[in-house]
């Protein structure tokens, strides 16, 4: 349960609103208040997007060539892949 906030969380603060809430009420319940929002349909859809994940085969590379892969950061609220700095 503690997980599913963190992830709602994460996305409400995507909405750049002031001290949104998002807190656990009992033992299967989240309760979102976000204060400023405009539009509640937007806030609506957002929390109750469904996550993703993609799996990626890499191509084989002799240990000659290898080279660091490259972090990168899903953003599921805005479906695309991001180079933390």
């Amino acid at each position: 349960m503690e997980t599913l906030r963190s992830i709602i969380e994460n996305r409400v603060n995507s909405l750049k609103v002031t001290e949104p809430v998002v807190q656990t009420v009992g033992s299967n319940e989240i309760l979102v208040q976000v204060p400023g929002a405009t539009d509640p349909s937007q806030v609506e859809s957002l929390v109750g997007q469904t996550g993703s994940l993609a799996f990626v085969l890499l191509p084989k590379a002799s240990t000659a060539t290898r080279r660091p892969l490259r972090r990168l950061r899903f953003l599921p609220w805005e479906r695309r892949w991001i180079r933390p700095c």
